[in-house]
């Protein structure tokens, strides 16, 4: 027998009030997967909603929970939700009237400037999203009222002692400080640290870049920052894909200077070999006071898997985080602490900018038979050819003199 079906309600709880704000959004580079399916594109829902939540979280991290300290979890909890706490804020995409197009990887070469950042993709094969692709984003706050009311009701399924403040401070400031970092800073899909779906607001909006002074908004959101967050800007506009281009070029210049600068060398090809013993018959030993052990370039970001298609050396070895996971096994990541992009200041033009975020303090890099190899230092510095002479023995400061931007004042 079936459950009895019961009456229908006579009463119906009113919608909680929201207050919100929509913006229209452009690409102004391809960007790299944003579906469900890690790298891959979904033309039927390109932009999702949960991906932009997942980077308003990160950039409110950088911009205001850094200063919070134990309190940071609390917070972010407050703003964008927990198990026991629903989220007050609601982030809805609305898809432009023109459809997504791919942007086809098999177009872009693997030894390309663009390939130099894209390699995942062509390596798997997965299409970009185009540049161009137009969204329209809405997020909505729901009343200080119905805020504290949450607040309540988390607080009586909790124990005594473990009650929590029965105020919540108004979060409208935080996301707007979030909203306006991400947009300026951060980008959308994958590689957006590489300028990946980099991002341009149009139309009537405050966070428009389409002023006599674009560089106004920057230097605002700049001062919320920590105070290690530094960046840099070149001198001149460009259409949105060549700035982002040439950032490419920029970097990846600096890591591998071949014949553009042949007289910079880096460490990390002789110190695999010395860890290794394994070395082409036309590579010379060179000792270690000519060429110091260590991988510098692991600053700028890790893993690193290293090729010696020439036979010079041993192939396919990977510098990975010194240390352990939760789980007790090694670490696999380091996010780079550079980003890299096109910053619109008008509907058609770019600046490079190149952000430093916080530096890791003390970084060791683990390879095959070998751990705890230094990343920075003075004798990085200070030997003949070193790309890092006139620094502390930084990649970082090294890369930031390299690129010759200008840093903008807070």
């Amino acid at each position: 027998m079936p459950r009895p079906i019961p009456d229908c309600p006579t009463t119906w709880e009113k919608p909680v009030p929201q207050k919100g704000q929509s913006f229209e959004i452009e690409l102004i580079t391809p960007m790299v997967g944003g579906g469900a399916t890690a790298g891959k594109v979904d033309l039927d829902f390109p932009i999702r909603p949960t991906a932009i939540r997942g980077h308003l979280r990160h950039w409110w991290r950088l911009v205001r929970g850094h200063s919070l300290g134990e309190g940071m979890w609390r917070r972010e909890e407050e703003i964008f939700g927990s198990t026991e706490f629903p989220s007050p804020v609601t982030v809805a995409v609305k898809r432009g009237l023109e459809e997504p197009k791919l942007y086809p990887i098999g177009d872009i070469s693997s030894t390309s400037t663009r390939g130099y950042v894209l390699f995942p993709s062509i390596d798997k094969q997965q299409d970009l999203l185009t540049k161009g692709y137009q969204f329209q984003l809405g997020i909505s706050v729901i009343a200080a009222g119905d805020l504290q009311r949450r607040r309540a009701a988390q607080n009586r399924n909790r124990k005594p002692t473990e009650q929590l403040p029965s105020t919540i401070e108004p979060i409208d400031g935080d996301i707007d400080a979030a909203l306006k970092s991400w947009v300026i800073f951060g980008g959308i899909g994958a590689r957006t640290r590489r300028g990946c779906g980099s991002l341009r607001v149009f139309k009537e909006s405050k966070l428009m870049f389409l002023s006599a002074s674009p560089n106004d908004l920057l230097k605002q959101v700049l001062r919320e920052m920590p105070k290690d967050f530094r960046v840099y800007q070149a001198n001149q506009r460009l259409p949105h894909l060549l700035a982002w281009e040439r950032c490419i070029e920029l970097l990846k210049n600096f890591r591998q200077p071949g014949r553009s600068v042949p007289r910079r060398k880096f460490p990390e090809a002789e110190t695999l070999r010395r860890i290794s013993g394994r070395r082409g018959l036309r590579n010379r030993v060179v000792p270690e006071s000519e060429l110091p052990n260590g991988f510098p370039r692991a600053e700028l970001g890790l893993p690193i898997v290293f090729q010696f298609k020439d036979g010079s050396g041993p192939d396919g070895m990977t510098a990975l985080p010194h240390g352990l996971d939760s789980e007790r096994k090694q670490l696999q990541r380091m996010a780079s602490p550079i980003i890299l992009k096109p910053v619109p200041v008008s509907a058609t033009e770019s600046i490079q900018t190149l952000i430093v975020l916080r530096r890791p303090k003390g970084l060791l890099v683990d390879v095959t038979g070998a751990s705890n190899q230094p990343v920075t230092g003075p004798q990085f510095a200070s030997y003949p050819s070193s790309p890092l002479a006139s620094t502390s023995g930084s990649a970082i400061e090294a890369f930031i003199n390299f690129s010759r931007f200008t840093e903008v004042t807070r």
